[in-house]
C-alpha cells in the first residue's frame, strides 16, 4: 500500500490531481462498549393521538376485534385510527377506570377506582349495582401511590415461581402478567419495563426486555399478534413485531441515518452512516469509528468493500478511503466523491466516481483507464474485462474500450439507475429511481413495480441473497422478490415496513446473511430473521361505524326506507388491523351506482344525490399485506320516488288530467257541434229555400199547361196531366224536408217530372233513363232533386230551342268502384254557346227562370255540408264538322248508403 502515499496520476502521467489528503492515523475509537440492547420499533399513542389520559390501567380486545383502553379520564374504544371516549358525560359513574371485561352479549363492563360498575353496549351506558369482576376490588385513594398493591389482582406471588438464578432479572415489583402459554409469558414491572420470558421456570429461560424504565400497568396480545403495553403516565405502546430489533442513537449508534452495510468473515456487521461514521457490530460490542473530516460532518458512506485482507474500501462523498484494521491505519486515496469500488484485476480497482468510472492501479497509485461515461451511481462485473454501469442516464455496457448505451435500444434503460447487481443465473437486477426494478436476461426485460406489490417505485439499493431471493430498499419499505421465470406470473413479492418493526420506511440498503436480514434506514439499523416475520396474517374484520342522512347521524340498521329528499348519505366504516396502523385500503361498491368494485383509503363514503331506487352498499378491508377481510359489511337503502313520480300520484294526476281534457274536449265538441248544427240548419234552410224557389217555378209552368188543356177542351190530357202533377207534388213535398233520398225515389221523381214535361210540350222531345242492373237503387242515397235542374236546363235551353230534327235526351247512371255514382245528362240541343246568346238577347225585365242559377248555388251548399264533394263537368258536343250538337253534363256524386 506504499504506493498509495504517492500523488495519484492518470495513466499517461500527464495531469496531476489536486493535492490529496492522506495520512497514517490511529483508528478513531469513539465507542467501544458491551453491545447495547437492540430495541424494537413501537407505535406510541399519546394525548396528541386522541388518548384522553396518559395514565392507562387496563387494555381489552373484544370479540369483534376492537381495542378498549381504561384510563384515569374515561374508557376508550380504539379502531386503529380514532379513540372514541366514554366519560361521565355519556353516563359513566366515574372517569377513573381500572378494569374492563366483556360479557356473552358483547357488552363491555367497566369498574372504577371507587368500585362502581357500568355496562356499555353500543352507545348506551348503564350503571350497574352488580358486578362481573369477582374479587378484583381496589382501595380508594390515589392510583399512582397505591398502584403496586391495588392493581395486583392476582395473588400467586411470581417471586415464588422463579428459579433462584432467574430472580436477578426482576429487580422491580411485578405489576401485571400475560400468559401466551405455560412456558411463554409477559411480565410487567413497576418502573422496570416489560419482560418476555421464553421457557419460563426452566433452566433454558430466555428473557427479552422491552420499554425499559417504564411502569407497565397491563399487557395484552391481540388477534394479529400485536403486543399492547399500558403504562402509568406514558400512554399506550404498540409492538407490532417483537422479532425485529433496531440499533439507534439511543442504544449505541453514533448516527441514525445508515447508508451502507457489509459483513466480514467473522460475521460482524459494518454500517456506514450519512455523517462519516462507521459502526462495527460484533457479537457483544458496538464500536463507532469516525472516518470523515469531522464528527457530524455530512459525508455519506455509499459503499463498503472488503478485500481479501479485510481492508475496508469506503466510497464516500469526501472520496475513497482505505482502512486497514490490522495496522489501525487509514488512507484517503482519492478525492472525488465515490459511489462504489469493485476489483478489476489483482492489482487494480474500478472506482465509480460521480464524474467518470476510473480504473486505479493501487500499487503504482495512478489511473490506468477512464470510461467516458458520466454521473455513475453503481457498477458491477459483466464477465472478463467487462462492466455494467448504472448512471443517471440509464444503463451502459463497457467492453474492449467501448461503452455501449442501452438507453437507445430500450426506453426504460434510459432512466436513472441507483444500483445494479447480477444473480447466479446471470440476470441483471437494476434498482430504478422512480421506475421500480428492471430485470435483464439477454434480450428479455421485465419491469417490476408497485402494481406487482413493490412498496415503492423509487428503489435505493438491491441485494441478491444466497438463496436467490432479491431484496430491494425503497423509500416506502423493504421488498422481498422471488422470481422463477422472466414473466410476472412467476413473481412473488412481500413487503416489510415500520409496521413490521423496521426503524423507518425509508430504507437505504439491505444485507442478508444466513436468514439474518439487516436493514439500513434513515432512523436506525434494523435486524430480524426472515422466518420469524413470515407469520400467518388474519383477515381484518370490517364493520359499519355510522351513517349520516342529510348530514345528521342516525342509528345503524340493516335496511333503510327513505323519502326522496333523504338522498344525501355518508357511510362510515372501519377495518380493524392494528398492525397496519390505520393505513387500510377498502374495496367497496354501491350496487345501483357502481358497476364494479372501487378502491379507496378513506374510511367513509358519501353519496350526495342518489336517485330513487334500491341500493346496497358493500365494503371490505385490505391490510398492508394485501389480506382481504372474509366478511363483507353491507347496508341496504330504498329511496322512495317523489310523490309526483309515484304510480298512485301519476294515476291520479292522469285521471284528473284526463277528466280535465275530457271536459274541455266535451265542451269544445259541444261548441263545434252546436255551431255545426246551427250551420247545418242554416245551410239546409238555404237549400230548402232554393228548392222552394224551384218548386213555384215548376208549379207555375205546370198549371199553365193544365189551363191550356182545359181551354182547348182536352179533358183527357188535362186529367192525365193533373193526376201526374198531383203525384209529383206529393213527392216534392215528401222530399223537401229530407237531406237524402234513395236513388230509387230520385228515379221515380225524374220519371214523373219527365212525363209531365213530355205532356206539356206534346212530345216535342224524346227521353231515356238508363240504370244498370248492378246498381242497388234502393241502397244508394243522394240529395233530393239534385239531378232535376240539369234535366230542366237541357229541355228548356237546349232541346226546345232546336228548330230542326229530333230532340233526344239521355239520362244514364253508372257506379264506379262502389264509391262514386256518375249521372250523365246528354241532349242534342242547340248547345251552351247558342243558348247563352239567346239569353243575352232577351230584355232584362223578362222572366229568366231560376233553373240556370239554382243548381250551382245548391251544389256549393251541399259541398259545405259534406266532406266528400259533388263535382259537375260540362262537355259541349259537336258534329264532325264542328257544329254544336248538344251538351253533356256529368255529375259525380259520392255514394251514401242507407
Amino acid at each position: 500500500m506504499k504506493a498509495l502515499l504517492k500523488i495519484i496520476k492518470n495513466k499517461n502521467n500527464i495531469h496531476h490531481l489536486r493535492s490529496i489528503y492522506f495520512g497514517s492515523l490511529l483508528l478513531s475509537l469513539l465507542l467501544s462498549t458491551p453491545l447495547f440492547a437492540q430495541t424494537p420499533a413501537y407505535i406510541h399513542y399519546t394525548l396528541e393521538d386522541g388518548l384522553p389520559s396518559m395514565q392507562v390501567y387496563n387494555i381489552l380486545q373484544d370479540s369483534k376485534g376492537y381495542i378498549w383502553i381504561a384510563t384515569s379520564l374515561g374508557v376508550c374504544q380504539f379502531d386503529g385510527t380514532t379513540f372514541h371516549t366514554y366519560t361521565t358525560a355519556q353516563g359513566l359513574p366515574n372517569n377513573n377506570i381500572l378494569y374492563l371485561e366483556e360479557d356473552p352479549d358483547q357488552a363491555i363492563w367497566i369498574q372504577t377506582a371507587q368500585g362502581q360498575t357500568a355496562r356499555i353496549q353500543g352507545e348506551e351506558v348503564e350503571v350497574k349495582a352488580t358486578s362481573i369482576f369477582g374479587d378484583r376490588t381496589v382501595r380508594s385513594g390515589d392510583i399512582a401511590i397505591d398502584y403496586a398493591q391495588s392493581l395486583l389482582y392476582f395473588r400467586d406471588s411470581l417471586e415464588q415461581q422463579l428459579l433462584p438464578k432467574q430472580k436477578s432479572y426482576f429487580k422491580q415489583p411485578i405489576s401485571c402478567r400475560f400468559d401466551e402459554d405455560t412456558r411463554h409469558i409477559w411480565l410487567g414491572t413497576w418502573g422496570g419495563g416489560a419482560f418476555y420470558c421464553r421457557n419460563f421456570q426452566t433452566d433454558s429461560l430466555v428473557v427479552a426486555s422491552y420499554l425499559a424504565d417504564k411502569t407497565i400497568t397491563d399487557i395484552q396480545v391481540d388477534s394479529e399478534g400485536n403486543t399492547w403495553f399500558a403504562t402509568l403516565g406514558e400512554g399506550v405502546y404498540l409492538l407490532t413485531n417483537r422479532y425485529v430489533r433496531s440499533y439507534t442513537v439511543n442504544n449505541g449508534l453514533a448516527h441514525n441515518e445508515i447508508h451502507s452495510l457489509q459483513i466480514d468473515k467473522k460475521g460482524h456487521i459494518w454500517a456506514g452512516s450519512s455523517k462519516g461514521t462507521l459502526a462495527h457490530i460484533g457479537s457483544d460490542t458496538l464500536i463507532n469509528h469516525d472516518v470523515g473530516s469531522g464528527f457530524n460532518a455530512y459525508n455519506r458512506i455509499h459503499d463498503i468493500y472488503l478485500d481479501d485482507q479485510e481492508n475496508q474500501w469506503l466510497s464516500m462523498d469526501e472520496g475513497l478511503l482505505v482502512r486497514k484494521p490490522a495496522s489501525q491505519k487509514q488512507f484517503l486515496v482519492y478525492l472525488n466523491a465515490c459511489k462504489k469500488v469493485i476489483p478489476s484485476t489483482k492489482d487494480r480497482y474500478w472506482i465509480a466516481t460521480y464524474t467518470q468510472p476510473v480504473e486505479l492501479d493501487i500499487f503504482q497509485g495512478v489511473e490506468v483507464n477512464r470510461i467516458p461515461v458520466q454521473q455513475i451511481n453503481s457498477l458491477c462485473e459483466a464477465g472478463t474485462a467487462a462492466l455494467w454501469l448504472a448512471t443517471n442516464n440509464g444503463l451502459y455496457y463497457y467492453a474492449n474500450d467501448t461503452a455501449f448505451y442501452w438507453g437507445k435500444k430500450e426506453n426504460i434503460l434510459s432512466k436513472r439507475i441507483n444500483e445494479l447487481t447480477l444473480d447466479k443465473e446471470g440476470r441483471l437486477w437494476m434498482a430504478m429511481d422512480g421506475y421500480g426494478v428492471v430485470v435483464k436476461k439477454g434480450k428479455l426485460l421485465l419491469q417490476i413495480h408497485t402494481e406487482h406489490g413493490l412498496p415503492s417505485d423509487i428503489c435505493q439499493a438491491i441485494h441478491v441473497a444466497d438463496n436467490g431471493t432479491v431484496w430491494v430498499a425503497t423509500n416506502k419499505g423493504l421488498g422481498k422478490i422471488q422470481l422463477n421465470e422472466m414473466e410476472p406470473a412467476s413473481l412473488s413479492i412481500h413487503t416489510y415496513t415500520y409496521l413490521d418493526g423496521l426503524a423507518s420506511n425509508h430504507v437505504n440498503d439491505v444485507l442478508v446473511e444466513n436468514e439474518q436480514v439487516w436493514v439500513a434506514t434513515h432512523k436506525g439499523l434494523s435486524v430480524f430473521k426472515e422466518g420469524e416475520l413470515n407469520t400467518k396474517r388474519l383477515p381484518p374484520p370490517i364493520y359499519l361505524k355510522g351513517l349520516q342522512i342529510q348530514n345528521e347521524d342516525t342509528t345503524l340498521q340493516k335496511k333503510y326506507v327513505l323519502d326522496y329528499d333523504q338522498n344525501n348519505l355518508k357511510i362510515h366504516y372501519i377495518g380493524l388491523s392494528y398492525k397496519t396502523d390505520g393505513n387500510i385500503r377498502y374495496y367497496y361498491q354501491m350496487e345501483g351506482v357502481d358497476t364494479t368494485w372501487q378502491t379507496t383509503t378513506a374510511s367513509s363514503m358519501q353519496y350526495s344525490t342518489l336517485a330513487p331506487g334500491d341500493y346496497t352498499f358493500r365494503v371490505k378491508a385490505i391490510d398492508k399485506a394485501g389480506v382481504m377481510s372474509k366478511q363483507t359489511a353491507s347496508v341496504q337503502f330504498h329511496i322512495h320516488q317523489p310523490y309526483w313520480e309515484r304510480t298512485w300520484y301519476q294515476v291520479l294526476l292522469g285521471v284528473l288530467a284526463l277528466g280535465v281534457i275530457s271536459l274541455l274536449a266535451y265542451l269544445i265538441i259541444q261548441y263545434f257541434k252546436n255551431r255545426n248544427e246551427i250551420r247545418r240548419r242554416l245551410v239546409e234552410s238555404e237549400q230548402m229555400a232554393l228548392r222552394a224557389q224551384m218548386n213555384p217555378h215548376f208549379i207555375f209552368n205546370s198549371l199553365n199547361s193544365i189551363q191550356y188543356f182545359i181551354t182547348e177542351n182536352d179533358k183527357k190530357s188535362a186529367n192525365l196531366y193533373l193526376s201526374t202533377f198531383s203525384t209529383l207534388i206529393r213527392k216534392v213535398l215528401d222530399h223537401s224536408s229530407q237531406s237524402f233520398i234513395s236513388l230509387e225515389d230520385e228515379l221515380e221523381y225524374l220519371h214523373l217530372y219527365l212525363s209531365i214535361e213530355a205532356l206539356r210540350f206534346r212530345d216535342k222531345f224524346n227521353y231515356q233513363i238508363k240504370v244498370p242492373n248492378t246498381i242497388d237503387i234502393d241502397e244508394i242515397m243522394i240529395p233530393p232533386m239534385l239531378i232535376q235542374p240539369y234535366i230542366e236546363n237541357a229541355i228548356q235551353h237546349g232541346l226546345l230551342q232546336k228548330k230542326v230534327g229530333e230532340r233526344e235526351l239521355l239520362i244514364e247512371f253508372d257506379l264506379k268502384e262502389e264509391e262514386l255514382l256518375i249521372c250523365t245528362v246528354a241532349d242534342n240541343g242547340i248547345g251552351r254557346a247558342k243558348a247563352q246568346a239567346l239569353k243575352a238577347g232577351r230584355p232584362r225585365n223578362e222572366h229568366q227562370g231560376i233553373g240556370t242559377t239554382n243548381p250551382k248555388a245548391r251544389l256549393e251548399i251541399l259541398n259545405q255540408l259534406h266532406k266528400a264533394k259533388i263535382q259537375v263537368h260540362f262537355t259541349d258536343l259537336k258534329d264532325t264538322d264542328g257544329t254544336a250538337n248538344g251538351t253533356k253534363v256529368e255529375i259525380n256524386i259520392p255514394v251514401f248508403y242507407g
